[in-house]
């Protein structure tokens, strides 16, 4: 690849990133300025964000004419991913959350991430549902796999490039403890989106942990027990995905 596109590219992930970014920011920055507490509608501008973030895409790929499902990486998958998807996204949530409150984190570090979470995830708000079920998966799929990914795949090898978008996937969410996990689940769900050769398959994983992460406090059973129903789903899933796809991870640029 010539320098020309190499550059191309690198300019067109950052742009993405920066029309997210950019509305994440425009939308709170409105917020405070005509209501004045962000924190008491955070799910609602959450919502208005990526809405706005996906409307520009739309809007970007029609007016030069290119196909908005192309340019995003959604293709088909087998019929069985669509029930598969959501239920390993699902028992993922269930392993990570069981392993980080194993791990002893700073104090500060834990009532940051209380407090982050408890304003965008609320059970019983109807517009933190909408926005965590739906439209975080579809935006941050959509922007991170989908269009950073992608334009860095035509640079780099396939495994640097999910290094890269799951380090960014990690830092959009803010939050250390956020940071840390984002960081290793961007990173699956890279794998996914790579193995699958489909930005549907990475959307429904999206989709299940996040749905999951919503109905976990809700479950009072026993957790040693799911966690490992959850890993024997998630390692056959693995299993499965390996073994049927012939997609390979790249780890030597082929320029």
């Amino acid at each position: 690849m010539n320098i020309k596109n190499a550059l191309k590219n690198l300019g067109a992930a950052v742009l993405y990133l920066g029309i997210y970014l950019g509305c994440q920011f425009a939308v709170a920055f409105g917020a405070l300025f005509f209501v004045g507490d962000v924190n008491k509608y955070l799910a609602h501008l959450s919502v208005i964000a990526s809405v706005l973030t996906i409307a520009i895409y739309i809007l970007i790929f029609v007016l030069r004419r290119k196909n908005v499902t192309v340019e995003i990486g959604i293709k088909k998958i087998r019929p069985v991913s669509y029930v598969l998807m959501p239920i390993f996204g699902a028992a993922v949530n269930v392993i990570m959350a069981y392993i980080l409150a194993l791990i002893p984190f700073p104090e500060s570090w834990l009532n940051e991430y209380e407090t982050a979470i408890s304003m965008i995830t609320a059970p019983n708000d109807v517009m933190a549902i909408i926005y965590t079920v739906l439209l975080a998966p579809l935006c941050e799929e959509i922007t991170i796999r989908g269009l950073v990914h992608t334009r860095i795949r035509r640079i780099l090898p396939s495994f640097a490039a999910m290094i890269i978008s799951s380090c960014i996937f990690g830092m959009i969410h803010g939050i250390t403890i956020q940071v840390i996990y984002a960081s290793l689940l961007g990173l699956l769900l890279a794998w996914v989106f790579e193995k699958s050769d489909s930005l549907l398959a990475s959307i429904l994983f999206h989709i299940g942990f996040n749905t999951c992460g919503l109905l976990i406090p809700l479950y009072h059973g026993n957790l040693p027990i799911l966690v490992a129903v959850c890993t024997a789903i998630s390692v056959g899933t693995v299993m499965y995905i390996q073994n049927t796809s012939e997609r390979k991870i790249e780890f030597i640029g082929k320029y």
